[in-house]
């Protein structure tokens, strides 16, 4: 992605960067959680597996449920925090291009398909929000 067009993304994403970066907060916080999983688990198989301490297995048990019952609460509000500033970022973006397409002359109109226009307007926009709410927070996690 060019940096213009990441500028041109940032302006309807800029209203919005507060619950964003809370979101991207989110994922660096479910991120350190998650680390925290393997080495329960190690310790775990070295207490109850390895010594024979099986009085100590559910200490164990009930923190791995509660760190997976906070990892899911902790990606439902990101999920749904970006959802939201994408749903609000594709409103923005749709209502200055229905501005723009009005603004048009009718020698557009006459040789441009309105049909051809708004259908690729709305798999572009589209991608926008896919790419704003979906692979962009993947990749921070991977």
């Amino acid at each position: 992605m060019s940096l213009k067009a990441w500028k041109w993304l940032w302006r309807y994403l800029k209203p919005y960067s507060k619950p964003y970066f809370v979101s991207y907060g989110l994922v660096v916080l479910f991120i350190i959680v998650s680390l925290s999983v393997p080495w329960i688990m190690g310790r775990m198989v070295d207490d109850v597996v390895k010594q024979g301490l099986s009085d100590k297995l559910w200490p164990y048990v009930i923190a791995l449920v509660g760190i997976t019952i906070f990892r899911t609460a902790v990606m439902y509000i990101h999920k749904m925090m970006l959802e939201g500033v994408s749903q609000q970022t594709l409103h923005d973006i749709r209502n200055d291009t229905y501005d723009k397409l009005n603004r048009q002359d009718f020698n557009f109109h006459d040789t441009n398909r309105s049909g051809d226009s708004l259908a690729r307007m709305t798999g572009d926009m589209e991608a926008v929000r896919h790419f704003s709410a979906g692979a962009l927070p993947e990749v921070l996690k991977s």
